[in-house]
């Protein structure tokens, strides 16, 4: 009998694992696999990412990599997707058997009385002492633990996908505080030049008042338009001071730590148009992009918990089995002993509960809803700035043609009027108007350069390639 109560456990058994390993056909075996080694070790290992340095000179890849390393945004996603694998590690307990141990002594003491013969009463010690082992094995629950399974694992590809998410959002606002850096950098040094410029102007001028031969109003203007040179490079400096001092906290520095730019970072990038159409971005934005593979997992894990309320509601199948042995001694003469070993099947049906699976199953239903129409907004969300950014990109491309002309029109026009005014020809307000109309095509140069690097990478971070 007992020979074959194991040979039907048995096949039981490795039917419930096969069933559990071909369950379910949206899981990826390969994909949950690369997962879990993903979180096998820590977050980019940022152990040794902080280091008391002097003078810290970046570029966009040092950024990041500090960026991410030190952003408690990121920790807490990875810590997270981490927790969630133990939680998997939890339900797939339950293909095993659970077995109990409990022990139990006790010494006490007994005293007896017979009232009508006296010399009967006695006083006695009691000593007591059992051993109790109880096992249940789950064999059977309509696919109960496979569903169970399946939606811890969904939860970790949600949480999976959200960090993916996370470290694309710090991978783009640190991109854009270097840029943003960058462009000050650049603005700060074109000031600098600006004010050469017009102390040269203004030197020239000053010869000339002295000499006889100049006004002293264009004397004054030249003064002016120096005044106002440096004033616009005193702010420039304090702006670029001031989000150094932000990229620095971002980075996970002190706000005051010394940071410098690489003048490789600086260099004029080559500019290409996206060769890819907008739907082409679209459609790959709708496949890969972070918040919608996790939005996917999370609708997924969702139809998990609804058959899990589903099936909690059926019979289960169980092997027991338990042994219990004890023992007691005392005065006068008690020594008695049981050992007791069974092993049987137990089946659970619920009957009733109070209506409470019907409420369960309805909130989880609700949810299922609930996660669709986020998705929903997803989709919405992602196409809108995929949409947005690619025109963004685009025009700013355009732009740089444009620019490029009126920085060398601009050129010409300063020399001209510098070569006019020291003949004595030109007046100081032509010079003046040619210094500040190179300066501001320069300035304008410098700033669509750090827009266009911007909208590169929203492009990249609406399609979801920050990775």
């Amino acid at each position: 009998m007992y020979k074959i109560m194991y040979i039907l456990v048995f096949f039981i058994l490795v039917s419930t694992e096969v069933y559990a390993e071909n369950f379910s056909t949206i899981l990826d075996r390969e994909k949950y696999e690369l997962i879990e080694k993903k979180y096998e070790t820590y977050n980019y290992n940022c152990s040794n990412k902080i280091d008391d340095v002097s003078i810290l000179v970046v570029d966009l890849n040092t950024v990041i990599d500090y960026a991410l390393c030190n952003n408690p945004d990121v920790s807490e996603a990875w810590t997270l997707a981490k927790k969630q694998i133990e939680q998997v590690n939890i339900v797939k307990s339950n293909y095993l058997p659970k077995v109990n141990l409990a022990g139990e002594s006790n010494i006490g003491k007994v005293d007896y009385k017979t009232y009508a013969s006296p010399e009967s009463s006695y006083n006695s010690k009691s000593i007591y002492y059992s051993v109790n082992i109880d096992s249940k094995w789950l064999l059977y629950d309509f696919g109960l633990k496979n569903n169970s399974v399946d939606q811890a694992k969904f939860i970790l590809m949600a949480l999976s996908e959200n960090q993916n998410a996370i470290v694309q959002k710090v991978f783009l606002e640190a991109s854009i505080l270097y840029f943003e850096v960058v462009r000050l950098q650049g603005e700060f040094t074109l000031n600098q030049e600006a004010e050469a410029l017009a102390q040269q102007s203004y030197s020239i001028a000053e010869k000339k008042y002295y000499a006889g031969i100049g006004l002293l109003s264009e004397m004054l203007q030249a003064k002016t338009n120096l005044v106002k040179a440096r004033s616009n490079k005193i702010k420039s400096e304090g702006s670029l001071l001031a989000i150094k001092g932000e990229l620095a906290v971002y980075m996970g520095f002190d706000i005051n730590s010394p940071l410098e730019i690489n003048a490789r970072s600086m260099s004029s990038p080559e500019f290409e148009k996206v060769l890819l159409s907008v739907n082409d971005l679209l459609q790959q934005a709708n496949k890969i992009h972070p918040e919608l593979l996790s939005a996917q997992a999370e609708i997924f894990a969702a139809k998990e918990n609804v058959k899990i309320i589903k099936k909690g509601n059926l019979p289960k199948l169980s092997l027991t089995s338990s042994l219990r042995v004890y023992r007691q001694q005392g005065n006068p003469s008690i020594d008695i002993g049981q050992n007791e070993t069974m092993t049987g099947i137990k089946v659970e049906v619920p009957i009733f509960s109070g209506f409470e699976y019907r409420h369960k199953l309805k909130i989880a239903q609700l949810d299922l809803e609930l996660k669709k129409t986020e998705i929903q907004k997803i989709h919405r969300k992602i196409n809108i700035e995929v949409w947005k950014s690619y025109y963004n990109l685009n025009a700013e491309t355009e732009n740089l043609t444009s620019i490029e002309e009126l920085e060398n029109s601009a050129s010409k026009f300063y020399q001209i009027s510098m070569q006019r005014y020291k003949s004595g020809v030109g007046s100081m307000l032509e010079l003046i108007d040619s210094q500040k109309s190179l300066s501001d095509a320069k300035q304008q140069k410098n700033s669509t350069i750090s827009m266009w690097n911007i909208a590169r990478v929203e492009l990249l971070a609406s399609i979801g390639l920050l990775r």
